[in-house]
């Protein structure tokens, strides 16, 4: 250690150097690792739903009306729960 420079002095020191930024929180990084884990349950909770209802027999039919979701929805969106009609009538109210 340097004579005369104790720990204190020396965190002190890199404090000074240390930006702000380093030390801020509401630069929205922790909003954003919030919005990611609250997408990554949402996802969870649709997943084990679709595979629920591979084991009730009910996956690919629509939960609204009881018409087949398309194939191609499917692939595109397996955790789909609404046939393309009916999902465009829910995002219109």
């Amino acid at each position: 250690m340097l004579s005369g420079v104790t720990p204190r002095s020396t965190s002190a020191i890199a404090e000074r150097r240390t930006p702000r930024a380093a030390f801020d929180y509401t630069d929205g990084s922790a909003e954003q690792e919030i919005s990611l884990a609250n997408n990554a349950r949402v996802m969870f909770e649709q997943s084990e739903h679709a595979l629920q209802r591979i084991v009730d027999r009910t996956y690919g039919i629509c939960e609204s009306c009881g018409n087949p979701i398309g194939k191609n929805r499917l692939l595109a969106f397996p955790r789909a729960t609404l046939c393309m009609p009916c999902k465009s009538k829910q995002e219109r109210r």
